[in-house]
């Protein structure tokens, strides 16, 4: 199908995807389309599969939507975007493109991370002790860089290397980065768990 944009390649627990006016159970092996929904219940995880080959790992209680994804000719990426509606989501992105930098972004309601070529952790907590009980978002990367910034102020992005974490509270500029686990990442795949370098 046109709109397909990666398939589901393990789950674990309770999972669904909404799909316009439907919800349907997650299965290993379902497709993912284009602007679906896909929700996490307690002690669920899944790992997605997309058309790139990047692979997004989504830990429990968690939510993302699929907002974008343009696929070149070659079968590379030319544009992903992630919506982590709340939640944990590991990425794992692939970086077999040739010509023009890739373009992957996960979006959360206060924050970007723009990545090429890498593995990288956000989470989102619409409350955090960390921000004052107000929204946060914590970008860790494990391998690579990615470059975060708030949604409100695009332009005032620091760049996170590889081993570093930074913090975005409410609409404010992200925290100067840090070592990994200053943010205490928290949920079943840990700072430098989850995929394998």
């Amino acid at each position: 199908a046109q709109g397909t944009v990666g398939t589901v390649k393990e789950v674990t627990g309770q999972a669904q995807i909404k799909r316009g006016s439907q919800t349907l159970p997650v299965t290993q092996g379902i497709a993912v389309e284009l602007h679906d929904t896909i929700s996490t219940e307690a002690g669920a995880h899944l790992t997605i599969v997309l058309a790139d080959n990047s692979q997004l790992q989504l830990a429990e209680n968690s939510s993302i939507v699929i907002s974008e994804q343009v696929i070149g000719a070659g079968g590379g990426r030319q544009s992903t975007t992630i919506g982590l509606l709340g939640g944990r989501l590991d990425s794992l992105v692939s970086s077999a493109l040739r010509g023009a930098a890739p373009n992957f972004k996960v979006q959360t309601p206060n924050a970007i991370a723009g990545v090429r070529g890498t593995h990288f952790s956000v989470v989102y907590a619409a409350h955090s002790v960390t921000c004052g009980n107000g929204s946060s978002t914590d970008v860790a990367v494990n391998n690579g860089t990615v470059i975060v910034a708030s949604r409100t102020n695009p332009t005032a992005s620091v760049q996170v290397d590889a081993g570093y974490e930074t913090v975005v509270c409410l609409n404010r500029p992200p925290l100067p980065p840090g070592p990994l686990g200053i943010a205490s990442m928290n949920g079943p795949f840990g700072a430098v768990a989850g995929f394998s370098n």
